[in-house]
């Protein structure tokens, strides 16, 4: 089966970039997701995890605002902002997947939600 690649070129300033986070595509640890603070989030997917952390490592020391996320400290920040009432339960739910390598970007990575209650969803706690 022979592969094809299209060549796409997008470019932003290093100022917009808000976050990376290395990603699995296709439950292969090859891609890196980029988030702007414009809100947009692209899917870069790499040959291999290799030339991705190149890239990851390149992003990191160039975009001084751009943030290489600590897992575990932004968990107990959105953990704390839904305690007290900051985010709606959706969008902490939204946060969990998207530390947990969810993305809209892959369809086998897509985020989860409960389908049982509407409720959950709606009413804070």
């Amino acid at each position: 089966m022979a592969h094809h690649c299209y060549s796409v070129t997008h470019s932003w300033p290093y100022d917009q970039l808000r976050e990376l986070h290395p990603r699995h595509y296709l439950l292969k640890d090859t891609a890196l997701e980029l988030f702007t603070t414009l809100g947009d989030a692209f899917l870069l997917v790499f040959s291999s995890s290799a030339q991705r952390d190149l890239l990851f490592d390149q992003l990191s020391a160039q975009c001084a605002g751009v943030v290489a996320v600590d897992l575990r400290a932004q968990l107990h920040t959105a953990t704390q902002m839904w305690r007290r009432g900051s985010v709606t339960n959706f969008e902490y739910l939204m946060i969990l997947n998207t530390l947990a390598g969810r993305s809209f970007n892959d369809l086998m990575q897509y985020p989860g939600m409960p389908t049982h209650s509407t409720k959950l969803l709606t009413t804070p706690i």
